[in-house]
């Protein structure tokens, strides 16, 4: 096709030059002569871009060149890009240096603790007697987080230390998250909604009450339900893949993503069902119920291999998803009136960008008009979670679901889902702000080529040197009244950014705490008895517990742990509970110094001051019971033969009576025996209502031995993710054979 616009080829080379030397003039020009020349660089290259299409429709060679490795480029270009900002948001961790705080600590000690003690026996799970009054590990909890910590270690061929991994880790997985949502948003929408979508999501800070954004992810450490979240992105991508005529190979891909995240955090056993349900209702609604009839067999089967992926954690988690074992979700709820106020007010989510906030609300309504069944998807889970997540659906399920399921539903998670589609609305929105015509593709259906393609060749149409002057004179004009609002704008952010950034292992005094855990292992050295460490700081600053992973002895930490579905949490600071732990000292930061001696200090279990270790103080708790076990309503000599993590040996001497109890918390998988015959364990409480469990035994004489096992559900749940594993392999085997035949 002739144009009438000549000599592009000069053009196209002064106005290269035009933006070249505008750009370099504008960083010696002052204020306001810079914005014009940094207006006119960004024209200049907007009306190159145009020239640039023009020659290449001409020349053939140049023009099949291009459109075999433009998307490439443009794809390596916006992963580039998102890993760039995602590295520049988490940049000490992505140094390998460990953030410490917040979550961080109790996240690292689950890490370690996966790597010492249940990895190299080749156990996923397993009794934790170093926190709590022990816990059980991997059942209430998923172990998926420290899997991938362990993974990084794996690739870095274990040359890293578990401390430099961790940090490795954190930056992986909010990169992860990231191109989740960029792939996703690509996929429902076109690549640029996608890059924006995903630089959106992952530059919003966030705060703490509503559990989101780059503070609870990174500052705050909690990290699992966001890197959840972003696999069950990747999980409804192919699962639309596969109901819109998908291969085999897209059951293996869905099974793998979505098993991933049931393992990674339980939320997505509330989430994966919603959102796979309602996209099935608005496929059968848009007159293609057909086509999911047709699909139901695969569907279906891609969803069993799912469950059965993450069988190997779900089956033994279920058994005590209602049982006492499974803690309740706090209370923290926000009511529908709440978040309309802060919508308004543009603080549903404090730290994210207000135009975000704005274009994200405006884009979820436009595309609930959508007929496109993945837009109207994004629209209508913008809402639907905003609705879950909310107190007056809390009380509507509590009144149709049982009282213990209602009561372990975390609804404000339900606002931490929201997240992605917000920022999938606000650059859709965005993007219609600058191209009208891409929002027609947003609400109506395209049949055959891609949106995105479609735009584009929509585009080329219309190339001639009267757009050219246009799309110059519109991006001048356009820069030049935006860069004195852009400018601070992003002057504002960095500073937020940069004054928020996480505290991290480096930037602590190692050497104090060096000394301090060199001193409490000499003690553990010296001492014949067995006895606990306290750490104590804000109830969730964690900032001592990995303590725990490098000293001899137990740590209890006083206050609540987040990184534990476990009912058993004691964290109390009830002397009771002190004394039948057998804890001895107690470390406090400065900052709770006074409160501690405000608990503790009575006549009866007075604290004894022992000394400090610059803002770390050392206090010894008096009434210390050296002894691993207690004789309770009677008398006699017992004798510790072992105690280890899941098995636990005693000899009570021939006028042992009364009742025996051991400083563990009872757990299904717990079986005693007296002289190789079974024996039944109660439970004991102390100090906390039906908050302590310790296992007591009837005491004879003879020889007792306390034995963790796994149970029928671990083993079936293994056999099962085996299984899946093994069909996924085999789908995607069989459809490259497919392919390959299909092509001889």
């Amino acid at each position: 096709m002739k144009h009438s616009f000549g000599g592009k080829t000069w053009i196209t080379a002064l106005v290269f030059t035009l933006a070249l030397g505008t750009l370099l003039s504008a960083l010696s020009l002052p204020i306001p002569w810079n914005w014009l020349a940094y207006a006119l660089t960004l024209a200049s290259l907007a009306a190159l871009r145009q020239l640039f299409k023009l020659l290449v429709k001409e020349n053939v060679k140049l023009n099949a060149f291009i459109k075999s490795y433009s998307p490439i480029a443009w794809e390596l270009a916006c992963i580039a890009l998102v890993v760039t900002v995602c590295t520049f948001m988490t940049w000490p961790a992505a140094a390998g240096d460990r953030p410490v705080s917040g979550d961080h600590n109790l996240h690292y000690f689950r890490f370690w603790f996966f790597m010492t003690k249940l990895l190299p026996h080749g156990q996923l799970f397993g009794w934790n007697s170093l926190w709590f009054a022990g816990e059980p590990v991997g059942y209430v909890y998923p172990f998926a987080g420290p899997l991938w910590a362990a993974a990084v270690h794996a690739l870095t061929l274990g040359k890293l230390s578990l401390s430099q991994t961790y940090g490795i880790a954190i930056w992986l997985a909010y990169l992860t998250e990231g191109l989740c949502v960029y792939y996703s948003a690509k996929f429902l929408f076109n690549r640029v909604v996608g890059v924006l979508a995903a630089l959106l999501f992952v530059t919003d800070i966030g705060d703490y009450i509503n559990m989101g954004g780059w503070y609870m992810t990174v500052k705050t450490g909690v990290w699992p339900s966001s890197l959840s979240i972003g696999f069950s992105l990747l999980a409804l991508t192919a699962f639309i893949k596969l109901l819109e005529g998908g291969q085999r190979q897209q059951m293996g891909w869905f099974a793998l993503w979505a098993g991933i995240a049931l393992l990674v955090h339980p939320i997505q056993i509330v989430n994966l069902p919603i959102t796979l349900g309602l996209l099935l209702v608005l496929y059968a609604l848009s007159g293609r119920m057909n086509l999911v009839r047709e699909r139901a067999f695969k569907l279906a089967g891609a969803v069993v291999l799912s469950v059965m992926t993450a069988a190997v954690w779900l089956l033994p988690f279920l058994s005590y998803a209602t049982s006492r074992y499974l803690m309740e979700s706090n209370k923290r709820r926000v009511s529908l009136s709440d978040m309309g106020d802060s919508i308004f007010n543009g603080t549903l989510y404090p730290g994210m960008w207000l135009f975000t906030a704005v274009l994200g609300f405006a884009g979820g309504v436009a595309l609930l008009r959508s007929k496109n069944p993945r837009q109207l998807l994004v629209g209508l889970l913008f809402f639907v979670f905003m609705l879950i997540g909310s107190n007056e659906c809390a009380a509507l399920l509590a009144q149709m679901l049982s009282k213990a399921s209602a009561q372990k539903i975390e609804y404000m998670r339900f606002l931490t889902l929201l997240r992605p589609y917000w920022a999938m609305a606000a650059a859709w929105a965005l993007c219609c702000l600058f191209v009208p015509r891409w929002a027609v593709y947003g609400l109506a259906p395209v049949s055959g080529a891609n949106n995105e393609n479609v735009i584009m060749e929509s585009a080329e149409k219309t190339l001639n040197s009267w757009t050219i002057s246009r799309i110059f004179l519109q991006t001048l004009i356009f820069s030049f009244v935006s860069f004195p609002l852009l400018i601070p704008f992003c002057r504002s952010w960095y500073t937020e950014r940069r004054d928020m950034r996480m505290a991290v292992e480096s930037g602590r005094n190692n050497s104090v705490r060096s000394e301090l855990i060199e001193w409490i292992n000499q003690r553990a050295a010296e001492t014949p008895g067995f006895f606990r460490v306290v750490v104590f700081d804000k109830m969730h600053i964690h900032s001592l517990f990995d303590l725990a992973t490098q000293v001899s002895v137990p740590v209890y930490n006083l206050g609540f742990s987040p990184v534990s579905n476990f009912f058993y949490q004691l964290g109390e600071y009830d002397p009771r509970i002190m004394e039948a732990l057998s804890v001895r000292y107690i470390i406090a930061t400065e900052a709770r110094q006074d409160e501690l001696w405000e608990l503790y200090q009575r006549d009866d279990d007075p604290l004894i001051p022992v000394g400090r270790f610059d803002t770390l103080y050392i206090s010894e708790f008096a009434n210390w019971n050296p002894q691993r076990f207690q004789i309770i309503d009677g008398s006699g000599e017992v004798k510790l033969i072992s105690f280890e993590d899941e098995k636990i040996a005693l000899e009570a001497m021939p006028e042992a009576s009364g009742k025996l109890r051991l400083p563990v918390t009872y757990f299904e998988r717990w079986e005693a025996t007296r002289n190789g015959e079974p024996v039944k364990i109660t439970t004991s409480e102390i100090g906390l209502q039906n908050r302590s469990a310790f296992m007591t035994v009837d005491l004879q004489p003879g020889r007792y031995e306390f034995v963790f096992r796994r149970h029928w559900q671990e083993k079936v749940g293994a056999l099962l993710t085996v299984t899946g594993l093994l069909c996924m392999l085999w789908m995607f085997i069989a459809q490259k054979i497919k392919s390959n035949r299909i092509c001889q």
